[in-house]
């Protein structure tokens, strides 16, 4: 595989060669997850045959990860390579263009994003494990019995938000969603809620916003930061905000001490009147400049929430 850095993306001929032939070998229909399991050799849950261990592709992708050759999967489906032939089970069949990619095989330029996993799709995925998990040994059945991977990889994509969003997902007739659909669709809830949370802290963690806090832990000015960090006084403000949100640090003494009074006054007024707080609309109004426009939102932000937790509170 060859990577392009200038265009962030990665040439996949030789895997999806691979896929390819797999699924011609196989001489049978199978989902995208067990063409996965054959590239990368595992069979410690067993395969459907043991002659399949015999085929030339059996583990030949044995240094990649299973998501990333069904996220490639996928890009092949969108390039018309594969398609569905089973629309419960997801079983792919490959398509006369495929072959003929086979016959003469061209670069296939594929940007590394599409083959990531969002943070919420990963959450998502896990809810919904363990709520099959949960049901399968209730019951006494295989996990693929209450609904199977390619039914739980449509629901992480459409993220159905009611029943009849839930029916239209393949595999999820009226006896699964009487059985399993209100679980599912409260774990979607409940996930959607969450994310921000799990995005911000992941976000956090990151190295180029921890160095950002430990200058300004150390007292670097704005400018002083971006400068060391080669990133805009604006990245900057936005790193410290993120920060401020997971509660790493606390910008609100630092902006009392940093903003000038009558403009920290100003801007808060405004925003604490404000039904959608906008800088762009508040600079047309009160012509401050954005750096203290955004930490006059924070600092009125904050206050709100210190107010909400206290009346809880009492």
């Amino acid at each position: 595989m060859k990577t392009s850095q200038k265009k962030n993306e990665t040439n996949y001929k030789e895997v999806i060669e691979s896929i390819c032939k797999t699924v011609i070998l196989l001489e049978r229909s199978y989902g995208a997850d067990y063409l996965a399991r054959i590239l990368t050799g595992f069979d410690r849950y067993g395969l459907r045959k043991e002659e399949h261990k015999e085929l030339e592709t059996f583990g030949l992708l044995e240094d990649m990860y299973s998501f990333k050759i069904i996220h490639i999967i996928r890009f092949m489906e969108e390039l018309g390579y594969l398609k569905i032939a089973d629309p419960t089970y997801g079983n792919l069949e490959i398509t006369e263009l495929g072959e003929q990619f086979l016959e003469e095989p061209t670069d296939i330029m594929i940007p590394n994003e599409k083959l990531e996993t969002p943070l919420l799709d990963r959450l998502l995925t896990a809810e919904l494990k363990q709520i099959r998990r949960e049901y399968s040994e209730t019951a006494d059945i295989m996990p693929y019995e209450v609904f199977n991977n390619y039914t739980m990889e449509l629901i992480v994509k459409k993220k159905p938000e009611n029943v009849t969003d839930l029916r239209m997902i393949p595999g999820f007739g009226d006896v699964r969603i009487n059985k399993y659909g209100h679980a599912v669709l409260k774990a979607i809830k409940r996930v959607n809620e969450d994310a921000p949370d799990m995005l911000l802290k992941q976000q956090v963690s990151r190295p180029s916003h921890q160095s950002v806090k430990d200058l300004f832990l150390a007292g670097k000015s704005l400018s002083e930061i971006a400068k060391t960090r080669e990133i805009t006084v604006t990245t900057t403000i936005i790193y410290l905000e993120n920060l401020h949100k997971a509660g790493q640090i606390d910008l609100c003494q630092w902006i009392e001490e940093n903003i000038e009074p009558q403009a920290l006054h100003k801007g808060a007024e405004y925003f604490k009147q404000a039904n959608k707080p906008q800088l762009e609309e508040a600079f047309n109004v009160l012509g401050l400049d954005y750096t203290t426009l955004r930490m006059c939102r924070l600092y009125v932000a904050n206050m709100k929430s210190e107010q909400a937790e206290l009346a809880i509170a009492s």
